[in-house]
């Protein structure tokens, strides 16, 4: 699921990934947003995430997001391809709240 969420999620240019993206965690900003906001706008809409150093702030100045950190997503067994995709469309919203 992080795969198609990466895949998928080249439609929204802005999103920038930290980190390795192999896993079932990732890490990631989104150009013109804080995270805080992106995390708000997600949880908004029922998404639960996580924003800010995540118990890490050495490696947000080691990854270049010491001033504000990244947004933490992790899909699990219990997750679906169609989650994913709701993701990106909420995230697809908020882009265009900047259009």
């Amino acid at each position: 699921l992080s795969s198609l969420f990466i895949r998928e999620s080249s439609v929204i240019p802005e999103l920038q990934f930290y980190g390795n993206t192999h896993g079932n965690v990732l890490s990631f900003t989104m150009n013109g947003f804080l995270p805080s906001q992106i995390a708000e706008h997600l949880a908004n809409a029922g998404i639960c995430v996580r924003s800010g150093y995540h118990c890490a702030p050495l490696a947000h100045r080691t990854i270049g997001s010491f001033g504000t950190g990244t947004v933490r997503i992790s899909f699990g067994s219990g997750n679906t391809a169609r989650e994913v995709f709701r993701v990106l469309d909420v995230l697809e919203s908020l882009r265009r709240k900047t259009l």
